[in-house]
């Protein structure tokens, strides 16, 4: 049995010959560094944690002080007397400390939970 050349070719349905040699790729420097640079989800994950979990609790004091503070001026209103702003500050500092500890036990958690030792 014989095969037709054309057919093998593809010649007969139009189709261009392939060329003669492959090139292979070649790994470039960009493509080496772009693989050394690789980070790993769970260490995005980590640093994403890293950076935004320190400013919740700056958050909540700014604005805990701020509204104990304001509380405070509107409670006083009638007053003419100085107002004490102590203790819209140890409000803040309490409230602070809560959510410190609570943001601590997050980054643990997911570190525990991506399997990330430190």
């Amino acid at each position: 049995m014989q095969i037709n050349r054309e057919e093998i070719d593809g010649e007969a349905y139009g189709l261009p010959r392939p060329p003669a040699k492959i090139i292979p790729l070649r790994r470039d420097a960009w493509f080496i560094e772009a693989a050394q640079r690789y980070i790993p989800d769970a260490e995005r994950g980590r640093h994403f944690l890293k950076v935004t979990l320190p400013a919740i609790p700056v958050a909540v004091f700014t604005l805990a002080f701020l509204f104990g503070y304001v509380m405070t001026i509107l409670g006083a209103a009638g007053n003419p007397h100085n107002i004490d702003p102590t203790p819209a500050l140890i409000g803040a500092l309490i409230i602070t400390l809560v959510i410190t500890l609570l943001c601590g036990v997050i980054y643990r958690g997911y570190r525990h939970v991506a399997g990330i030792d430190d």
